[in-house]
């Protein structure tokens, strides 16, 4: 499961969001949410052409 939230992980980091804050969960989330969404939209696109 930490292998799926490192992306928004990293990049909370690097603003130097607190881990405490709420507003990290929700940043996390987002970044998470187009970073996986964008792979995995490549990945089908690549098998369906």
């Amino acid at each position: 499961m930490r292998l799926f939230f490192l992306p928004g992980d990293l990049i909370c980091d690097a603003f130097g969001v607190p881990a405490e804050s709420d507003h990290r969960q929700v940043l996390r989330s987002f970044f998470n949410m187009m970073i996986w969404g964008a792979l995995t939209v490549g990945v089908a696109l690549k098998v369906a052409l």
